[in-house]
């Protein structure tokens, strides 16, 4: 599967260079484009894409809010380059994990223990874009990082860790007056994932006496494949303390 989405970034930067080589005026333009979006995760990941109930089961789907930020500058008509940015706060799914156990003299507990995370992607893209009219379909693609926090509190300091990341994604624009209107549908790759690293429960706490109650997680991934689908709104900035739009070109 990396390989694949490799040789699939690859592919996508040489066709949109070569039909770009062909055009014969360039359209110098910055643009900038926040968005809000929500993250599914990879079911591998032990990032959760359902909410736990009281008893600590995770039976109620739940998406995962993002905001981010993409700039990009067209170094010919249809292509782009520049980087993009998004943040967002999933929970873990403790069922993924062996169980908290407390002793309180002869009484046991298990708990399941999930923790709230701050997830970074960000890196480099390239983007060609095609335009009917007022529809701007586009392809993007890009290489960056993923870098994952844990809450300092349930890991008693901070715990930090970083992963290289491919983005392939696309989407289309409406333009109107003053800028685009941008939906987009992009898949992020995040490589060597590990994760047991998402496990707050110190192994001398674990509940290894009754195995049978800890949750059944599914065959894990070094490579983990997260679907973004974001709502955003691209417009040229104001520069030279003059005001620009898209559509005054």
């Amino acid at each position: 599967m990396q390989k694949a989405t490799y040789v699939a970034l690859a592919g996508l930067m040489v066709a949109a260079a070569s039909v770009a080589g062909a055009q014969a005026s360039a359209a110098r333009k910055f643009t900038v484009t926040p968005d809000i979006g929500v993250f599914t995760w990879d079911n591998a990941s032990a990032l959760a894409n359902k909410k736990a109930n009281a008893a600590g089961q995770f039976t109620q789907s739940s998406l995962t809010a993002s905001a981010g930020l993409t700039a990009s500058y067209n170094v010919w008509e249809r292509v782009g380059i520049g980087f993009y940015f998004n943040a967002s706060r999933p929970t873990t799914r403790g069922d993924y994990f062996p169980a908290l156990l407390l002793k309180y003299g002869n009484d046991i507990q298990l708990r399941t223990v999930s923790q709230r995370l701050s997830v970074l992607m960000y890196g480099v893209q390239a983007n060609y874009g095609f335009s009917f009219g007022r529809l701007e379909p586009f392809l993007t693609g890009g290489l960056g990082g993923a870098t994952t926090s844990a809450d300092p509190q349930q890991n008693d300091g901070n715990k930090r860790f970083t992963n290289s990341s491919v983005m392939l994604g696309g989407g289309v624009g409406y333009r109107f007056a003053g800028g685009v209107a941008t939906l987009n549908v992009a898949n992020y790759s995040v490589l060597s994932w590990k994760r047991d690293k998402l496990n707050p429960v110190d192994p001398s706490f674990a509940n290894n006496l009754f195995p049978t109650a800890n949750g059944t997680a599914p065959a894990d991934k070094s490579t983990i494949n997260n679907i973004r689908v974001s709502l955003g709104f691209r417009f040229v900035p104001k520069l030279g303390g003059t005001s620009t739009t898209e559509d005054q070109e």
